[in-house]
């Protein structure tokens, strides 16, 4: 599925979920008696197993279930790709245990608080702030606290990110949340912000209304001339977990102006090329730029590198590449760094 995975990985998947089958008895008397402590070492060694970076969490059910069961990648997209081969690989849900490829959110946030310094950092305390990036379609929230002031800014920051999280759950935060801030002093007018659960509101109505597909133009050099990059900035990774091999195409012009840009004759026969392109690799491979200029169309995609990918790319050439030089380049990128680079 993904060309970066460890070619051992669905055998420790499968050994995990043997131990956890038979562990599923002990979990449950431990989390009852509120004493998981002697078994933390055992479920890090097997959760580590799957990926040296995943943590994990054990809590009530969220969908109905008495526990949950959850693995825990943070921002490891590499961990994250783990986490859902395994929570795929795992039996369903039963009336005892659920299972999560990522910590859940949803939970009573009036019932949380954390100690920290000396300060009560009550959940319900909080307020935030959050102001749409239609662009990105994502939330910029602000989260305030008065504690808050009393600590450095990077630990103040750390526990607004964990309220978050509490808040949209893993993937909730990975999908909608965009810049982060932790306010250290209170708010000039206390009404304009609202409590924390609201962030679950506005998150579900943004995706409700989520295109996913939010082109904007942007402008640069290249080699000294001028140049265009058409950027999806809604495309994000945890859309397409399984694509973490970076497609870049690029189409040498066949007539271009003194700006080495492609004339518009020829910018609309790109324009067709490119198309034509899309669609051979519909279903296989997510659209997320192009760039124009230097004399090159050049465009990108993430996909799996599947050898299907592969063929549709050498059919297109064939038909293309008689009046123009096209290459294709394939190269692993689990972490999206190419579409990183358009900010």
């Amino acid at each position: 599925m993904s060309a970066s995975l460890p070619p051992r990985r669905p055998e420790t998947i499968s050994a995990f979920h043997r131990w956890f089958q038979g562990a599923r008895p002990r979990l449950a008397i431990a989390v009852a008696a509120q004493d998981l402590e002697p078994l933390v070492q055992e479920i890090s060694d097997h959760v580590h197993s799957l990926f040296e970076g995943l943590g994990w969490e054990i809590g009530p059910g969220t969908r109905g279930a008495a526990h949950a069961f959850a693995l825990s990648p943070g921002k490891d997209l590499a961990a994250r790709r783990v986490a859902q081969l395994w929570r795929a690989a795992g039996p369903r849900d039963d009336a005892e245990w659920e299972l999560h490829a990522a910590k859940p959110g949803g939970g009573d946030l009036d019932a949380l608080a954390l100690e920290v310094e000396g300060e009560t950092f009550a959940f319900g305390e909080m307020r935030i702030e959050a102001d749409l990036d239609e662009q990105r379609e994502r939330l910029d929230v602000r989260v305030f606290h008065p504690a808050f002031a009393k600590l450095g800014r990077p630990l103040a920051l750390q526990l607004a990110e964990l309220a978050v999280i509490e808040t949209l759950g893993e993937d909730g935060c990975a999908r909608w949340l965009g810049d982060l801030e932790a306010v250290r002093a209170a708010p000039a007018d206390p009404s304009e912000t609202s409590p924390l659960g609201s962030l679950r509101d506005a998150a579900e109505e943004l995706a409700k209304a989520a295109t996913r597909e939010r082109f904007a133009v942007l402008r640069g050099e290249a080699d000294g001339k001028p140049a265009f990059a058409l950027v999806n900035l809604a495309c994000k990774p945890i859309d397409h977990l399984a694509y973490d091999v970076h497609l870049r195409v690029e189409i040498d012009a066949a007539d271009v102006t003194d700006d080495a840009l492609p004339s518009q004759e020829e910018m609309e026969a790109l324009d067709t090329i490119e198309q034509d392109l899309l669609g051979g690799l519909e279903g296989q491979a997510v659209f997320f730029a192009h760039e124009t200029g230097a004399g090159k169309r050049v465009i990108h995609f993430f996909t799996d590198g599947a050898s299907a990918a592969r063929v549709a790319v050498d059919e297109w050439r064939k038909v293309h590449g008689e009046d123009r030089d096209i290459v294709a380049k394939w190269q692993p990128d689990p972490e999206w760094k190419a579409i990183a680079r358009f900010g």
